[in-house]
Formats: C-alpha cells, structure tokens, sequence
C-alpha cells in the first residue's frame, strides 16, 4: 500500500500489490487547505497525518478501503505540523513545527496518546524533516536554519541532545533519512548537496538545484535523492566515503525524470525493490512514478505515472510495510 499526501489537502492510498497496475482504495481523506506530511506505522496498521492547524490525526487502516480516525488529534500550540515520523519500534511519533519544535508522543496504545515532556527546541527555523534511526535510539531533525540535530530518545521522556548542531552550509534542510545500520544519516538542502554525516562528513553535489528529498534503500547501499530540476537520482553509497551515481548521469534529460516540475519525494518499498518518485508541476500538478530499481543501475518505471488532477499538487508519499 502506497500513500500520498496532497496539496489541496487530501490523502489518498493507493493498493501497489500490482504496481503496474495501482488502484485507488476507498474515498482521499480530506481536512484543510494545504499538504500533509505522512508516516506509516512499522506494522502499516496506523497512519499518521499531519496538518496546517498543528493537530496530527492517527488512522487505523486495518480495513485499507475503510480508514477510520483513532482517538484524540494530537494537538500542538506552534502552527501546523510540517513532518512527521514514527520511531522504528512504533511506539514513539515525533512531529517538527514551524517554530524549530519538536514534540514526541507516546502512540503505544493509538487510541490513546499523549505527549512525553515539553517540545524539544531543535532549531530558530521550521522543522522540516525528522527521522528516527532503525534502533529508536536516536532521532535527527533537519530545519530551514541550516541545521541538523541529533537526540537520544532511548528515554523518550527524557530525550537530550547529542552534541552540537550540525551545520549544513548554512542553506535550509529539506529531508533526512538514516541508513539501516543507524551509522550514516543523508541530509538533502537548498543548496543542492546532498550529505553524508559520519566520522568523517561527506557531501557530494546533486547538480540539479535544492535536494527536497532524500530516502536510503533498505540495506543501505543506495540513496535516492529528488531534485528541483525535476531530476530523480540513484546514488551507490556502499562506501560512505566515497558515493557515485549508481545509475544514469544526473543532469537534466538522463537521470530520471517524471513529467516536468520539481522532486517532491522519493521513498523506497520496504522490500527496496520500487522506488516512488512524485513531483509537481505549476501546469500539470502532481505526479508519481513508481520505479523498478531490482537493478539500480537500469531504473525502469513501472505502468503509467499517478496523477492528481485538476492541477493538485503532490508534498509527501509513505509506502506500508508490507508493500
């Protein structure tokens, strides 16, 4: 199951079981005027939806075709929610606002959350990206700053930062992503480089305008990253140290391309097979490609790109575990 957020305020799954083939599944869950970041629970069971008022909605989608609302939004005071993550053990989602806060909330019974502490002071801009490593340990934050920080939250209600913020140029960062080993963190900015923060740091240039996007593949040997030229690129980051395109070239024309706009999101399938790719356009509003990337090298897209319609741009995508 594949979902995406919209920017007229709907989100709609999608049923990828045939991915040349995806079907719509029930009616878009709709609320208010802008785009909605997304997050799949590890079990795929519950959706979380975040919103322009900054209350987060959790959805049971035990019947996909039937989603139904659980408990309580999970409200914020700090404007809308611009990302959403949950911790990989599922018992922990984190929501960044526009005013450099994150606030963490113990989702362990659904129908029932509630805030852990006080919200983190993560940065003086909007968080844009938060992302949990694969052991819950640790969760990053990426902000329109500039800045990257790193926080223990294996206490979650006690989480405290590791070390100083990292700097990324100084340009906003739009995504983050942990590779599956917790040991590399990918950072995506406006200024079109994309890192690789480690002992030591590496960074590496799309060539192609601001990285919106960046996402690992489940064994952590490929990087996706989504541009603003429009481009989609396959990045071989086996050694960290020194990454190389792992497919076409990424420059406009032959990295990979969906109908003309600029990346908005990639994501990979848990099974790191498909790569979903949406971007969007001011003329044709939002598509999404789903891309057969078994061969990194040879990406090739599978069935006919998703539209929105009506000009409806596309701001997020999340597959379900058990794509």
């Amino acid at each position: 199951m594949l979902v995406n957020g919209n920017g007229d305020g709907t989100v709609q799954l999608w049923d990828v079981a045939d991915p040349t083939h995806p079907r719509l599944l029930g009616q878009a869950l709709t609320g208010g005027p802008n785009g909605y970041p997304v997050a799949f629970s590890p079990g795929g069971r519950t959706l979380a939806i975040g919103s322009p008022s900054g209350a987060t909605r959790l959805w049971d989608l035990t019947d996909p075709a039937h989603p139904r609302p659980l408990g309580q939004a999970l409200t914020a005071s700090t404007g809308k929610a611009d990302s959403v993550a949950f911790s990989r053990d599922g018992r922990i989602v984190a929501i960044g606002s526009p005013n450099g806060t994150i606030q963490l909330w113990d989702v362990t019974d659904p129908a029932h959350a509630y805030p852990l502490g006080l919200p983190l002071t993560a940065s003086t801009g909007t968080v844009n990206a938060v992302a949990f490593s694969r052991d819950s340990h640790t969760l990053a934050s990426g902000s329109s700053d500039g800045t990257i920080r790193l926080w223990d939250v294996t206490d979650a209600a006690h989480p405290h930062p590791i070390g100083q913020p990292l700097t990324a140029g100084g340009a906003a960062v739009n995504s983050v992503a942990f590779s599956g080993d917790g040991h590399t963190l990918a950072s995506g900015s406006d200024d079109g480089a994309l890192r690789l923060w480690n002992l030591p740091q590496t960074v590496f240039s799309s060539d192609a305008g601001a990285v919106n996007s960046v996402a690992f593949s489940r064994d952590g040997r490929t990087l996706a990253s989504g541009n603003a030229d429009g481009t989609f690129q396959l990045w071989n980051v086996t050694d960290a140290a020194h990454p190389h395109p792992g497919g076409p070239p990424l420059i406009p024309g032959s990295a990979l391309r969906n109908p003309p706009g600029a990346a908005q999101s990639v994501t990979f399938s848990p099974n790191g097979q498909i790569l979903a790719a949406s971007n969007n356009s001011s003329t044709n509003g939002g598509s999404l490609r789903l891309w057969d990337v078994t061969n990194p090298a040879y990406p090739n897209p599978i069935g006919q790109a998703l539209t929105s319609g009506d000009g409806v741009v596309f701001t997020s995508a999340a597959f379900s575990p058990d794509t």
